[in-house]
């Protein structure tokens, strides 16, 4: 006999008929060692086996001749309850601890002892010994063994309350999925470190408990490793096609690596909903074909949100070849973790190496004829290279283009008629990062830098509170696009500070154009949006004063923007956070005095004047002393000066009533804006700056000197219709133009008055502002309809006049302005509700009028009890006296 022929009969001695036919034919065996091989086995199987054959009929009488297992039968001090399940080893009975010693509920398993199949007592022995040797919280752990009063074997095992894992994870999402198999691989990591193979791995195998607690089951096949030994071989057909290995059917040597596969093959069963060795095999040979020689579908192509990251791993651990897969299980688990925790994953590196190999390895002439064209392929692939490396250094300069133009913006801005220039700017800036937009994806460094850009760009396009273009649209579709980039990196990346900042700073911008454009809701919830970023940033600790200041900017405009929306609680909140945060950081003075400036106009609006003066004088002090001249400098400046001029004496307004003090200051604030504005006559926001100031002032004015109230109004009229295309522009105008037609009267220049309110109507109508069923007392349809009622009245209409005002109160009212705990409100509608008093008594009305006049003294005196000795209450109390 010779030397090769002895080696394979041990080797292939325990195998069956069949796998021994696939052993022959992939190796090859030469048929004269064949022949020698298979009568050696045919002597071994003649083999003397009586004595394993008595006790294999023994066992099978005992178990399927002798008496049957019932509920309600004893094994210990276990009683059955009820069968579990059933399987080709044997059964599974739910029972319970019957002794009186504890109440616990556990699985009996029993071994099915068949004359076909006497290795099965054997088996039954080894899970028990096998289980012995594991203790882990996701193994079902073995309480008990011993033989039932008829001889019966059986295992006394953790009963498992739970559902097969790809029952419990349909309804749970990729990661969840993930986190969950994670811990399964930490069961299978400790068998094997306890030198056990598990042979069985697949779902039913595999129950989750309610807390969501895996366990793996049923080590009936499993295999106990000799030490320092890592792999073992069986010629039993023993395992479930879906979930087997390659060298399992091949009846080849089994390792860790079988384990492994099956792992994988669970997984993408949980991820895809079907096994990676599709179909069903009607034969043996075709199952073999389908495990050992096709690939499986990539899951992406199944679900297309599994990601890439997902297919380089069940790849991996999928690979025919043992060797080829992960090294163990835990390094299987690894690069889920590393997956789950957004680190690269290992299984991305040596793919393209690995099905090389393979390709070598299956077409080995092939591969030997086409070794010539290995060179041309070398000189393609280094063009390819190069041509990659290219179009990589484009790339940058592409980035780094679109960086510099928006940078240049910042350089070209101050400068006169710098307006042709920054459009081209957008633009070209748009352009490039269009180009930009499909290499970002996936790459979250580049993804956060090109939202940046999209956010400086938005600035330039159209955010109110930077030198813009006035493009809101523009703006607005510019920032969508950031959010949709930085949103992407803070999904995977919840800490990144940067892009946590440039979040806030997106949402702040958003709530800035919706502030312009009277979308309050939109505005408010922008505004908390930018707020819960930077709390998620100042959690994360060590600010530095670069993201302080923006910080406190945020926080100053948010609470601007509550202002404007009567949310003055929040308006105060958010103030003082920003002053909070920025307390001792030179950088952010300006900042600071914004929200000084912000928490001035909440303290006016709830009736605190004083307070509000002095914390708006305090403002203006700290930017007087900056040496800062620059375009944010004067526009933070005429900010200061204006809201200071609005508190001591604006016209028809929560104020001090001191218009004298007001002028002065609001005359600067104008001037300030209009330096800016003759700059550069593309400035947006200078000119909206100019048209708010010369309003203000032409208000006050207009009562004492009718002719530079005039003059005012034009003067703002005249830049705010520089503006183009612009809504907020427009109401801009409309405000001026009935505003003017006041001046106009007293000047005796009627007929000019009403054709500046059939103006202002006639934009009102074309923006769609009105006709309106409901009116806010702040906005553009309030100023028209009450200055078209005065112009009645003071042109002798008086019953025009009354139709008029009722309508606005109406309308007012219809909008819920709570003037009962809205100080604003309740004084537009105290005057409304004045005039119109005033005209009822010009008309004989006089019950009607003393009506409103009550009603007034009513609001009023609601208003002395929340804010008693309040000197703005008290003259609105005093002005709605009747003598």
């Amino acid at each position: 006999m010779g030397r090769e022929a002895e080696d394979l009969f041990h080797e292939l001695a325990d195998l069956s008929p069949a796998q021994r036919q696939i052993y022959f034919d992939e190796r090859q065996v030469p048929p004269e060692v064949r022949a020698e091989v298979e009568e050696l086995l045919r002597f071994d199987v003649g083999s003397d086996h009586s004595l394993t054959e008595s006790v294999a009929a023994g066992a099978e009488h005992l178990l399927n001749g002798g008496a049957e297992i019932r509920e309600g039968s004893r094994c210990g001090p276990y009683r059955l309850l009820g069968m579990l399940g059933r399987g080709g080893m044997g059964s599974v009975y739910l029972a319970e601890r019957a002794d009186g010693e504890v109440e616990q509920k556990v699985a009996v398993k029993f071994v099915r002892f068949g004359n076909d199949e006497p290795a099965f007592s054997d088996r039954f022995l080894r899970e028990r010994q096998i289980l012995a040797t594991l203790s882990h919280p996701g193994i079902a752990r073995l309480l008990d063994a011993g033989h039932s009063g008829d001889g019966r074997p059986y295992l006394v095992m953790e009963y498992i309350d739970g559902r097969p894992i790809d029952e419990y994870a349909q309804k749970l999402g990729l990661r969840e999925k993930l986190k969950l198999f994670v811990q399964v691989c930490e069961a299978v990591s400790h068998a094997h470190r306890n030198l056990v193979i598990h042979r069985d791995i697949k779902p039913s195998n595999i129950l989750v408990e309610k807390g969501g607690q895996p366990k793996l089951l049923d080590f009936g096949i499993a295999k106990m490793l000799e030490p320092g030994q890592d792999q073992t071989q069986t010629g039993e057909w023993l395992l479930t096609p879906e979930y087997a290995s390659p060298e399992q059917v091949r009846g080849a040597a089994q390792t860790t690596a079988t384990d492994l596969y099956s792992l994988a093959a669970v997984l993408y069963k949980l991820l895809t909903g079907s096994s990676p060795h599709a179909g069903r095999p009607a034969t043996r040979e075709e199952l073999v074909t389908a495990i050992c020689s096709k690939e499986p579908a990539l899951p992406s192509r199944l679900k297309s949100d599994i990601p890439r990251d997902v297919d380089f791993i069940l790849s991996k651990a999928l690979r025919k070849e043992p060797q080829e897969r992960y090294p163990s299980v835990e390094a299987f688990a690894e690069d889920l973790r590393a997956f789950l925790e957004w680190r690269p994953v290992r299984a991305r590196s040596g793919g393209a190496w690995y099905r090389m190999r393979r390709f070598a390895r299956r077409y080995r002439w092939p591969v030997a004829a086409a070794a010539l064209g290995v060179l041309g392929l070398a000189i393609g692939l280094y063009v390819a290279n190069r041509e990659r490396a290219i179009a990589q250094r484009r790339f940058t300069e592409v980035r780094r283009l679109a960086n510099r133009l928006i940078e240049l913006d910042a350089e070209v801005r101050d400068l006169p008629g710098a307006t042709k220039a920054r459009r081209r700017i957008v633009s070209t800036s748009l352009e490039y990062l269009a180009a930009l937009g499909p290499q970002a994806q996936g790459d979250k460094d580049l993804e956060l830098e090109a939202g940046d850009a999209y956010l400086e760009l938005a600035r330039i396009q159209g955010v109110p509170i930077h030198s813009n273009l006035g493009e809101f649209g523009a703006a607005n579709e510019s920032l969508r696009k950031a959010d949709a980039l930085v949103e992407s990196v803070l999904a995977s990346e919840p800490e990144n500070r940067r892009a946590l900042l440039v979040s806030a700073q997106i949402a702040h911008d958003r709530m800035a154009i919706a502030s312009v454009a009277r979308e309050v809701p939109e505005a408010l919830e922008q505004g908390h949006r930018a707020e819960a970023q930077l709390e998620r940033l100042a959690k994360l600790g060590k600010l530095g004063p670069e993201e302080i200041g923006q910080m406190a900017r945020i926080y100053a405009n948010a609470a601007i923007a509550y202002s404007n929306g009567h949310r003055f609680e929040d308006c105060i909140r958010a103030a003082r956070r920003g002053l909070e945060i920025s307390r001792g950081v030179g950088s952010a003075r300006g900042s600071r005095s914004l929200a000084v400036g912000a928490l001035a106009s909440a303290l006016r609006w709830t009736g605190d004047l004083e307070g509000a003066l002095a914390t708006m004088r305090e403002s203006r002090k700290i930017l007087e002393s900056m040496s800062n001249t620059g375009v944010a400098y004067r526009m933070n400046l005429y900010e200061a000066l204006f809201r200071e001029g609005r508190i001591l004496g604006e016209d028809g307004e929560v104020s001090l009533d001191r218009p004298q003090e007001a002028v002065a200051l609001i005359q600067r604030s104008m001037d300030l804006a209009e330096e800016l504005a003759a700059r550069d006559p593309g400035d947006t926001s200078s000119r909206h700056r100019v048209a708010a100031a010369g309003q203000a002032l032409g208000d006050i004015l207009r009562h004492s000197d009718a002719q530079r109230a005039l003059a005012s109004y034009e003067h703002g009229l005249a830049r705010i219709r520089e503006v183009r295309d612009n809504l907020d522009a427009r109401r801009d105008e409309i405000f001026l133009l009935a505003g003017s037609a006041y001046a106009l009267r007293r000047l005796h220049r009627d007929p000019e008055a009403g054709q500046r309110i059939d103006a202002a109507l006639r934009i009102l109508r074309d923006i769609k502002d009105y006709p309106a069923e409901r009116i806010v007392p702040i906005d553009a349809p309030h100023a028209v309809v009450r200055a078209l009622a005065d112009h009645y009245a003071e042109t002798g209409r008086v019953e025009k006049a009354a139709d008029g005002y009722r309508e606005l109160l109406d309308k007012v009212m219809a909008s819920r302005p709570d003037p009962e705990h809205d100080l604003r409100n309740a004084k537009y509608i105290s005057d409304d509700e004045l005039a119109l008093a005033g005209i009822l008594r010009r008309l004989g009305r006089t019950q009607e009028a003393a009506d409103l006049e009550a009603r007034r003294q009513a609001l009023w005196r609601g208003w002395e009890r929340e804010l008693p000795k309040n000197p703005f209450v008290q003259r609105q109390l005093a002005a709605a006296r009747v003598d």
